[in-house]
């Protein structure tokens, strides 16, 4: 795990397999068109894509609640949009 915050990859693939994954995939193309919708950047959207799809299988760890695969992703692709407004990050100004 880095020391910044982020999660590697390793520590996903170790805490997560495919069939976590596997109940997220139908929509990927959605989540992406929200996604880059809100960032108008391929590179800044994928990167909220890979947060709001590793909060929502924790989430989906942790429910007891039945679980909704599309709102929990696109729940959390709004928080990670939000979190990564109030931490200035922004796309390189197009030219």
């Amino acid at each position: 795990m880095r020391t910044d915050g982020r999660v590697s990859a390793n520590t996903i693939a170790i805490a997560y397999d495919d069939k976590d994954f596997a109940e997220f995939l139908p929509y990927l193309k959605t989540l992406y068109g929200v996604a880059w919708h809100f960032t108008r950047d391929t590179r800044r959207a994928e990167m909220l894509i890979e947060k709001a799809l590793v909060a929502s299988v924790a989430e989906k760890h942790a429910a007891d609640a039945p679980f909704k695969p599309k709102m929990a992703l696109l729940s959390a692709l709004r928080e990670a949009y939000i979190q990564s407004e109030h931490a200035g990050w922004r796309a390189p100004a197009r030219s």
